[in-house]
């Protein structure tokens, strides 16, 4: 990951807040630990879960607001990886507005900043990449060259003209090709770079046999031999399809089925999919057979057709994603307006979803407890109401009566309020202990992921909830959530593991947060949660200590 800034002043300031504020420190390092740790798989990892988890990362973290410039680099980078993941599902067209959107914030920026001309450079030989994935070859030009301006290394600007020649290559420009392919292979030549020295002989000696200039066929063959030396699998396909092209140009059909299907061996050896279709592709365009080649023009064609009308898609739907975005800020002004008028009605309304909600619940209680757990639960429900929102909407009403009020401030105040009163409904409403318990229970400990908080479970679906009794679901989820809410109220926890096992008849979850941790000293919530494993024949066990995060162990 790019380092933040180079301002000495910058680091200074770091640690003087660092030692001011240690827990400010030790969140921050939690955060750059895992921030390191899912740019490694953005940038090497092809596991597909993994890469869902990083992509969840990051969504997380894009959605803070930017106003330091050191803000702004590590959010550029955070979107730098973000359009990686993208690129790596195959979506080029996402993955290439989201470098656009980095582009856009680096504009914060001033120009003098080193490290905004760097990271410019390598945007732009991000989109020239994606471009060429996409066969836009001039947009993929256009975006290398301005790279090129930025660039200041001789190994960048090498790399950039070595994807400029085989851009020129395949826009059959071959003269230019031939010319920028010269210039980079004596780059080559002088770091003594064997597997680079080949792959612009190979293509310098394509671009000669397009022109047919004598000794082309020498320097795609010398290639060959390098990358036979340096056992490079990939590399010895790519000699043997361009052979094949060479001798299928010269209408020697025998030489060019043979090295095509010395390609398709490389292909298949290395379980390369990508690499089979290309070879299988030009030996059935080489099959003598009409209808088959006529099949192997078709798939080419269509395959081209839906390219273009994904790219068109692409840039007609960044524009109207644009004008929506507009009308919606409009609109939400227009509303503002509207909802001023409205804020009494909807405290009142508040007011009766809360009293409804709260007659139902304990109503609902009477039925399934008895008389000194009605009188709890009446407590507890009363006492957070109490403090948590009739003290709100008192603080509110007064507010409003004086007359100095911000619509706007009304308007996050009722928010607040509703997210306090659904909570609270949340917290005591029945589970459905029936029908996809899975998907309940996921849902209940997403909840409480946040962009300060990751939720990560385990094992969640390998469960087979149909064979644990309904008691045992309720009592697995109600103690899961009561450790998701001590730890959201006084763990300061960032990361929060729940794993799930299931064996010898016995259900396994296993909680795990990185927050301040505790003395275990027990509150009602873990007595509460012992009661209720303990009723339906489980066990539970705790394991903390002070700055070393909470752990607990629940078998039923």
């Amino acid at each position: 990951m790019k380092r933040l800034t180079s301002s000495f002043l910058f680091f200074l300031c770091l640690i003087q807040a660092t030692l001011l504020f240690p827990e400010v420190g030790v969140a921050q390092s939690k955060n750059d630990s895992l921030n390191r740790y899912y740019h490694k798989i953005a940038n090497e990892s092809s596991d597909t879960n993994k890469l869902f988890l990083a992509f969840e990362f990051y969504e997380n973290f894009r959605k803070r607001d930017v106003k330091k410039e050191t803000e702004v680099h590590r959010q550029v980078s955070i979107l730098r990886n973000i359009s990686f993941i993208q690129e790596k599902f195959g979506l080029l067209s996402e993955s290439e507005n989201t470098i656009v959107d980095a582009l856009k914030m680096l504009s914060i920026l001033k120009d003098n900043d080193s490290i905004k001309v760097d990271t410019e450079g390598a945007l732009n030989i991000s989109l020239g990449r994606l471009a060429r994935k996409k066969e836009d070859y001039k947009s993929a030009i256009n975006h290398y060259d301005k790279a090129l301006i930025l660039s200041r290394d001789d190994a960048t600007i090498t790399m950039i003209n070595t994807n400029k020649a085989y851009l020129y290559y395949r826009l059959k420009d071959y003269n230019v090709a031939t010319e920028k392919y010269e210039v980079v292979l004596q780059k080559y030549l002088a770091s003594n770079d064997s597997i680079r020295i080949a792959r612009a002989l190979n293509y310098l000696g394509m671009s000669l046999a397009k022109q047919k200039v004598p000794g082309a066929l020498e320097k795609i063959e010398e290639a060959l031999t390098i990358r036979k030396q340096v056992n490079s699998d990939l590399g010895i396909f790519d000699s043997y399809y361009n052979l094949s092209e060479y001798y299928r140009d010269r209408n020697n059909n025998k030489k060019a089925v043979y090295y095509i299907n010395e390609a398709l061996k490389i292909a298949i050896a290395n379980n390369n999919l990508d690499l089979k279709y290309n070879a299988l592709s030009s030996l059935m365009k080489l099959d003598k057979n009409t209808y088959i080649r006529e099949f192997a023009f078709l798939v080419d064609s269509i395959t081209s057709v839906k390219r273009d009308i994904e790219n068109q898609y692409a840039e007609k739907k960044y524009t109207t994603d644009k004008q929506k975005a507009l009308a919606q800020k409009r609109g939400q002004e227009a509303e503002e307006y509207k909802k001023q008028r409205t804020i009494y009605l909807l405290v009142a309304l508040l007011i009766i979803v809360l009293s409804i909600g709260t007659y139902f619940l304990l109503k609902s209680r009477h039925k399934k407890n008895n008389i000194v757990q009605i009188y709890k639960t009446e407590t507890r429900i009363s006492k957070k109401v109490h403090d948590e929102v009739a003290n709100d909407i008192y603080f509110l009403m007064n507010k409003l009566q004086s007359g100095e009020v911000d619509s706007i401030d009304v308007l996050d105040d009722l928010e607040q309020l509703y997210f306090k009163a659904r909570d609270i409904s949340r917290e005591n409403n029945d589970i459905n202990t029936k029908d996809n318990f899975e998907e309940t229970l996921k849902f209940l400990l997403l909840n409480y992921r946040s962009v300060h908080t990751e939720v990560i479970t385990r094992g969640l679906h390998k469960i087979d909830w149909k064979s644990i009794s309904e008691n045992k679901k309720t009592a697995a989820y109600r103690v899961l959530q009561e450790l998701m809410t001590n730890m959201k109220k006084y763990s300061e926890a960032n990361a929060v593991v729940v794993r799930f096992e299931q064996g010898n008849n016995k259900l396994i979850i296993t909680y795990k947060d990185n927050g301040v941790g505790t003395s275990l000293k027990k509150s009602n919530g873990l007595t509460n949660a012992e009661n209720r494993i303990h009723t339906v024949g489980g066990t539970i066990i705790f394991e903390s200590k002070p700055t070393e995060g909470f752990k607990s162990v629940i078998t039923i």
